[in-house]
């Protein structure tokens, strides 16, 4: 945001945001994003296909629902070190 002499205005780098989502959409990998609290925010159209849902199923959910029981499990050390959960 830039503050002018009558207003603000906001300013966005569309070009840089614009080239990565089309990255991440078009990939063959699954990527996420993810609260603290595990909640999906956003989720590209891979990883929907990968736990056969809808994308709009995806979004909001919370990303334990998408984990086997081992994984459940093991997961706050996954978080921890940032190790990779095979779906």
């Amino acid at each position: 945001m830039v503050a002018g002499k009558e207003d603000s205005q906001v300013f966005t780098l569309d070009g840089a945001e614009h080239v990565y989502r089309v990255l991440i959409e078009s990939m063959n990998e699954g990527a996420l994003m993810l609260t603290a609290d595990k909640t999906i925010l956003y989720a590209n159209q891979c990883f929907a296909r990968m736990v056969k849902c809808s994308l709009e199923r995806v979004m909001g959910s919370s990303f334990r629902r998408f984990l086997s029981a081992e994984d459940r499990a093991n997961a706050p050390i996954s978080y921890e070190t940032g190790r990779q959960i095979r779906l």
